[in-house]
């Protein structure tokens, strides 16, 4: 997964706290959404032990021009995105 990003959705626990971490460990730069700020920065300093620093993004996904504006300004460091 080396060069491809995924925004990961719900990520500070469950489902979406495992997929980033697998995501990460086969080495997919992973950007970090969800509510809870803290178990957010919790996981994106476990991944940055691994030697990446994920961006994070606390917030709702009910906000969808927001959620544009973060992942297209956000993910250019990363190599930008595409819809597939």
């Amino acid at each position: 997964m080396s060069g491809k990003v995924a925004l990961i959705t719900g990520a500070s626990s469950g489902i979406g706290r495992a997929t980033a971490l697998a995501f990460a460990r086969k080495g997919a730069g992973v950007v970090l959404a969800a509510r809870r700020e803290d178990e957010l920065a919790a996981l994106a300093e476990e991944i940055e032990a691994a030697g990446v620093r994920p961006p994070t993004f606390a917030q709702t996904s009910r906000w969808r021009p927001m959620w544009r504006r973060w992942w297209t300004t956000r993910s250019r460091p990363m190599g930008g995105w595409t819809s597939r």
